[in-house]
């Protein structure tokens, strides 16, 4: 059946091969125009609306109140010629067998800037649950690896340097020497007890230690003049259920070491860069000692606090 221009169908019009127009169908309720209840189009078999090949024109369907697509228990199908852009079903909406396909939202502004949503090209069935829960979802390189952490136990000083040339740490309890007259680096034998007790950090999965920030305020009555201190980052592995020793890893870091006035207040950063990976289950802690000349120089006390940046990896 062909028309050629404007057709009104007012009543039931049956086909049964393909209804070719040159204007629009117009399903009319009466003479005035006016669609009193619902009107259908109906096939026996698969219905096709379809442009003619080759002419370039567009399908609308206007409608002044709700548009319904039903299935009727099957697929909703999109498609680009015969390639599947996506489909709906009872399962949700998918896009499988269009590679790339994602999920686009222009924000609050009509412009040339978008965001996607992507998957990663899936190995396996995957699902991603969203929680019972509203807020906003952070993406892991929006989040920041690197943590803050204090290393100083005690609130009143930071360090507690009980005997000249003796190591002590941040971490320690008061007057607690980490080690005796030795000099920076790996220290062997370490006690359990002090495995223990100079614990600064102790790291619950694989990090970087990338600097320490050291602030006191030093005072000693043993003079009123300057002292020479010496730093050092150490790091090792406690033991688990044993008293063996272990022996400590010097981590390289920005030398301090040098003289120091009683009654100033320093800031000091310590830029770690070499032996400053942890593993799971490894601790490490700034130490310092008074390695000055002058051996009436007994006990220097440090106010202040000690933190580091831990970098998550």
């Amino acid at each position: 059946m062909k028309w050629i221009g404007q057709h009104k169908v007012t009543g039931k019009t049956k086909s049964t091969g393909s209804i070719t127009t040159g204007g629009p169908i117009i399903l009319q309720e009466n003479l005035s125009g006016q669609l009193g209840e619902h009107k259908t189009v109906k096939s026996t078999s698969a219905l096709t609306l379809k442009g003619t090949n080759g002419v370039a024109g567009n399908i609308t369907l206007d409608a002044s109140n709700d548009i319904y697509i039903n299935a009727d228990g099957g697929e909703i199908i999109f498609q680009d010629d015969s390639a599947t852009l996506a489909t709906i079903d009872t399962n949700g909406l998918s896009f499988i067998d269009n590679t790339g396909a994602g999920v686009r939202f222009e924000g609050s502004t009509d412009d040339a800037h978008n965001t996607v949503l992507l998957a990663t090209d899936p190995t396996g069935a995957r699902i991603c649950m969203l929680p019972d829960a509203s807020g906003t979802l952070a993406l892991t390189t929006d989040t920041s690896p690197y943590i803050q952490v204090r290393l100083n136990r005690d609130d009143i000083y930071v360090l507690y340097l009980n005997t000249r040339t003796y190591w002590y740490s941040v971490s320690g309890s008061a007057g607690y020497t980490g080690e005796l007259n030795v000099s920076a680096g790996n220290w062997t034998s370490w006690s359990d007890d002090r495995q223990a007790r100079h614990a600064g950090y102790i790291a619950t999965r694989a990090c970087k230690v990338n600097k320490v920030r050291f602030v006191g305020l030093f005072s000693t009555s043993y003079t009123s003049g300057a002292l020479d201190f010496e730093f050092a980052i150490q790091k090792w592995t406690p033991g688990n259920n044993t008293t063996n020793t272990v022996t400590t890893t010097h981590m390289t870091h920005t030398d301090h070491d040098g003289s120091y006035t009683e009654g100033r207040i320093y800031n000091l950063e310590f830029a770690v860069t070499g032996n400053n990976t942890l593993a799971a289950g490894d601790a490490f802690s700034l130490f310092a000692r008074c390695n000055d000349s002058n051996s009436s120089a007994r006990l220097q006390l440090w106010y202040g606090g000690c933190n580091a940046e831990i970098e998550l990896t």
